[in-house]
């Protein structure tokens, strides 16, 4: 090439026509908290965060951890004020699982559901640790985290 030459593009979109979408009538069926307290612990701070963020968004009052350490610390706090425990799986310091056995010696009565990015799925079957009321594969979406706390926030202990 030389100084002053090149090569030109030109791209031909097609015209967008602005049309009003009708609203979602799926969000109607999603389920929306009414006040409840989750604490999300989540060593990601971007995921942490974005979670959180839905969680709010849904009607939920949200604190956070960024390990199974804070996790304590923070729900023994807010024992009285804390509905449900979504947590990550595998974080540095403490898991979720060793959180879970902890929460459960301390609270028999504690709610906590799982995230993960790994499968728990083995021969077709879903591996639930025994203990927790639902489980969430990463990334996980509104709709999902929705129905998964609704579910674990009215599920008989």
């Amino acid at each position: 090439s030389r100084v002053g030459e090149g090569t030109t593009f030109t791209i031909y979109l097609p015209k967008m026509v602005k049309t009003h979408a009708p609203p979602h009538q799926a969000d109607a069926d999603v389920p929306r908290g009414q006040g409840e307290t989750i604490m999300v612990v989540e060593d990601e701070m971007v995921v942490c965060q974005a979670v959180a963020s839905m969680l709010k968004h849904l009607g939920y009052r949200v604190l956070t951890a960024a390990n199974g350490q804070e996790a304590l610390t923070v729900y023994d706090s807010h024992r009285d004020e804390v509905d449900l425990v979504l947590t990550d799986m595998v974080m540095p310091e403490m898991g979720g699982m060793d959180l879970l056995e902890t929460l459960k010696q301390r609270d028999p009565g504690v709610r906590v559901v799982m995230m993960t990015g790994y499968p728990l799925r083995e021969e077709g079957r879903t591996q639930i640790p025994q203990g927790i009321l639902g489980y969430l594969e990463k990334p996980v979406g509104p709709r999902q985290v929705a129905k998964a706390m609704r579910e674990a926030l009215t599920k008989t202990l």
